[in-house]
Parts: structure tokens; C-alpha cells; sequence
């Protein structure tokens, strides 16, 4: 998921602090980008999937980020949502993994929505 946000023309990776820190901006807004990785149990895990299912490019990010927090999380689960969004919620990037071979592995293609 961090190659294709970094590959994505809108976001640019600045580096500060000696190269200690990096900030990550959406460039069309200036906003920062921020990074939070949710795991779910099995029921709610179907349930994030659900959500992810029905959304696409032009799905509103306000509304899918809603339904997404509104799920319980696991400290631990068989299912991860990696999520990268803007602060001003212009840019939204969303990708769920399962838990399968002492990975978690991709069940999704990364979906991306820009305001």
C-alpha cells in the first residue's frame, strides 16, 4: 500500500529532521496524510468487507469513513483495514488484508477516492 500512495501524483513525501521524520501531504489540499491500520474479528471483519464492497472512486469519503469507524475493532484479528487519509478528508485511500499463512495478504485492490 506505501508504494502506491507514493506513486500517486497527488502526494508528495517530504522529509524533515535530518531525514528522521517524513510527512506525507496531499498536494491539491496541502494536507497531511495520516496512517491507521485497524483489525477485526471475523464478524466484523465481513462486515468492514461489506462496506468496502459497495464503495468505489466516487463513493463519499465522509459517509465511508463513518460506516468504517462506526465497526468495532480487535486488538488483534484475522482481518486488517490499513486506511490513509487526509486531515481536511479530501483524500482517502482504503485497502482490507486477510490473515492467511502467517501473512495478511491483499483481498482487495487499494481504493483510492480524491475530492
Amino acid at each position: 500500500m506505501a508504494e502506491a500512495i507514493a506513486n500517486n501524483q497527488h502526494i508528495s513525501i517530504k522529509k524533515a529532521f535530518f531525514g528522521l521524520q517524513t510527512k506525507v501531504v496531499y498536494e491539491p489540499t496541502q494536507s497531511v496524510v495520516s496512517t491507521e491500520q485497524y483489525d477485526y474479528t471475523q464478524e466484523n471483519g465481513d462486515r468492514m468487507r461489506r462496506i468496502l464492497a459497495k464503495a468505489d472512486a466516487n463513493s463519499n469519503i465522509n459517509t465511508l469513513l463513518s460506516q468504517i469507524e462506526g465497526i468495532e475493532k480487535a486488538a488483534m484479528g484475522p482481518f486488517r483495514l490499513e486506511v490513509c487519509a487526509s486531515a481536511d478528508r479530501h483524500f482517502l485511500a482504503v485497502q482490507p488484508f486477510g490473515f492467511s499463512d502467517f501473512q495478511y495478504k491483499p483481498l482487495a485492490d487499494l481504493l483510492v477516492i480524491e475530492r
